[in-house]
């Protein structure tokens, strides 16, 4: 991508709190922000999930909403609903969260050392551990 147009791709990763809470823990969502370089560029975003979520199930939790943010150069931000189109500037960055799937099973049953691992490797943050895997 950064080879074909003048968008600088500054993170791509997993979101943390996004997968729903669960004996099983539900697919995480991802987060990518892009930054426009030069020139003007016609955003357009399609997405999905950003007024309801994906549910759990046997007890598990729903998956986190998407959601997305323009920041743009002159310090304003803007919320991305499902669906936009924009010109976007030099300077301006979106930040792109997709959401999470649904969690099976009660979450306190989930394995202490998994929820431990989950924290570890930024899955989970440490206080949603605390608050929904060790709340039971």
């Amino acid at each position: 991508l950064e080879r074909d147009a003048p968008i600088r791709v500054h993170r791509t990763g997993l979101r943390e709190d996004s997968g729903g809470p669960g004996q099983f823990r539900g697919g995480l969502g991802i987060v990518r922000e892009y930054e426009v370089l030069e020139g003007d560029v016609t955003f357009t975003y399609r997405g999905e999930r950003h007024y309801c979520s994906a549910a759990g199930a046997q007890g598990g939790g729903r998956g986190g909403m998407a959601r997305g943010i323009i920041h743009r150069a002159d310090g304003r931000i803007e919320e991305i609903q499902s669906k936009l189109v924009t010109q976007l500037r030099a300077g301006d960055r979106v930040v792109i969260e997709t959401a999470g799937g649904g969690g099976f099973g009660a979450p306190t049953l989930r394995d202490a050392t998994l929820v431990q691992a989950d924290v570890d490797n930024g899955k989970v943050s440490a206080a949603q551990s605390q608050k929904v895997y060790r709340a039971g």
